[in-house]
């Protein structure tokens, strides 16, 4: 395995361990729009159900980045992957 297609798979893990983050809150909403105030203030400030979200969350989200980021400077000079990964850094 070379050093681009390792770091590939790295960026690819983090982006996908980011975003299944995102795909969680996503797929609680229906069920925790029907919650009264005082039920979604116990679940997620005094019980702190979402305390991981925040810390391990954001270190899945700038780990995408900035490894989107290297393997774009990896990948620089092979034509069109370049621009592919570029793009995909920048959104």
């Amino acid at each position: 395995m070379t050093l681009i297609q390792l770091w590939r798979f790295i960026t690819i893990m983090l982006a996908s361990f980011s975003l299944s983050l995102s795909m969680a809150h996503l797929l609680e909403l229906p069920r925790r729009i029907q919650f009264d105030q005082q039920l979604w203030v116990k679940v997620t400030v005094f019980e702190n159900v979402y305390r991981y979200f925040g810390s391990v969350g954001a270190a899945f989200e700038i780990g995408s980045v900035l490894a989107a980021i290297v393997l774009a400077f990896l990948v620089r000079k092979r034509g069109s992957t370049f621009y592919w990964t570029l793009g995909g850094a920048i959104f």
